[in-house]
């Protein structure tokens, strides 16, 4: 009899540690966990695994694997890129990487349905042009509860289309790592969270050791991270729906647009059965969001910038881009298979990129939060409070001020309200 999910539920479970990547059930032989969005028909709560039926397999992969307590992400880099982080300021804060680029979709619906650039949609659209995939596992507005994002599993243009753009909750991507191979995929992008990353890499410092985890592997083609400073609570998202828009029942929702717009930065938007169209600006939503409803388990993370992936990429904020403020991403290639892919879909008009300065990653918001305060809250509550704390294999120096380039007071742009 299987003891992997009592560990999992006693250790990282109950104390809070549990990150919601739905690796545990992605990966489980008897499918015997599923991931608990709660009770139809609002799905409001936040995902959590659930053991569903009894595991009669001998394996403890879920609680083996999980990325949420242990992640020797120093153990990964070494694996990923035979070495780890240098001493310098750049590698310290945004991990080993190869280039740093700015970047935008070329197509304009890809790039006006995007967060910000579109990179992300343009890079799948790309790699399943050219069947270098057979289909990619991403966050996914649904169709039947549209106030909520599912994992989902994309495989033509208006599929990654759908699950284009910014979703500031939890979707458990890697619920899905097990279905994906099941119908047949064997060329898979992986699209996730830092912390979803770091599952998978935890699987490849495990290879050889199951045979189950080796097949899934052998189909993940490549990985894209999405920089997270930090998720919310998904009830932080129904009272900005109801208390200030106004929404009195979630099932009102016919869409809900976390990118509503084509400039940045963009506006949150929800539409209604009765017509009615209700927005929030970003700096409301700023406001009413950021800090305040963030997840507990996301300050105690120090990865911001998916320092694991084949490819990082993010919203870009310089000051140049003010004077086109349509949206670019920012893109930090880290592996050779990464830049393979960003270097041939820019020669085949896929993508427009340009050299940005490092100084606007390691100066930046999510830099300052994982690097610093998530730092500086890691080390307390591990020295000091006795709280449960994950292990990354260090901690950031925190106590470190960065070069004068680096420093946010200098480079942040001035967008009014905004920062």
């Amino acid at each position: 009899m299987c003891n992997g999910f009592d560990e999992l539920k006693k250790n990282i479970i109950e104390p809070g540690l549990c990150v919601a990547c739905g690796q545990c059930a992605g990966i489980c032989p008897e499918k015997a966990i599923i991931m608990d969005y709660g009770e139809s028909p609002y799905y409001d709560q936040e995902p959590v695994p659930k053991k569903v039926s009894e595991c009669n397999k001998d394996c403890d992969l879920c609680y083996i694997l999980c990325p949420a307590k242990s992640i020797p992400i120093l153990s990964m880099e070494k694996l990923l890129f035979n070495r780890k982080r240098n001493n310098s300021e750049n590698e310290q804060m945004l991990g080993v990487y190869k280039e740093c680029l700015a970047a935008h979709a070329v197509n304009s619906e890809i790039r006006s349905a995007g967060g910000s650039g579109g990179v992300v949609t343009s890079l799948l659209t790309y790699a399943l042009d050219k069947k270098l995939i057979d289909g990619a596992i991403i966050a996914s507005m649904s169709s039947a509860y549209p106030w909520r994002a599912f994992p989902a599993i994309a495989t033509n243009k208006r599929e990654l289309l759908k699950g284009a753009g910014h979703k500031p909750f939890v979707v458990s991507n890697s619920e899905l790592l097990n279905s994906a191979v099941e119908r047949g995929l064997e060329r898979i992008a992986f699209v996730g969270l830092p912390c979803q990353i770091h599952g998978i890499r935890k699987m490849q410092l495990n290879k050889g050791k199951n045979k189950i985890i080796d097949n899934i592997l052998s189909k993940i083609a490549f990985t894209i991270g999405i920089f997270c400073k930090s998720q919310l609570y998904y009830k932080s998202v129904k009272h900005i729906l109801t208390e200030l828009g106004g929404i009195d029942d979630l099932q009102e929702v016919v869409s809900l647009n976390f990118n509503s717009g084509d400039t940045m930065p963009k506006n949150i938007e929800a539409r209604c059965f009765d017509g009615k169209v209700f927005k929030v600006d970003p700096m409301t939503y700023y406001q009413w969001t950021a800090g305040i409803h963030t997840r507990d388990r996301c300050v105690m993370c120090i990865d911001w910038a998916a320092e694991v992936a084949d490819i990082s990429i993010g919203d870009l904020w310089e000051p140049w881009i003010l004077k086109d403020n349509k949206g670019w991403s920012s893109l930090i290639v880290r592996t050779q298979k990464g830049e393979h892919l960003v270097h041939n879909a820019e020669n085949d008009v896929y993508l427009k990129s340009r050299p940005t300065p490092v100084e606007y990653l390691v100066g930046s918001l999510g830099c300052e939060t994982a690097k610093y305060a998530n730092a500086e809250r890691l080390y307390w509550r591990k020295n000091h409070s006795g709280w449960p704390v994950p292990d990354y294999e260090y901690i950031p120096d925190f106590m470190k001020p960065r070069s004068y380039n680096s420093k946010p007071w200098r480079i942040k742009p001035k967008i009014s309200g905004l920062f």
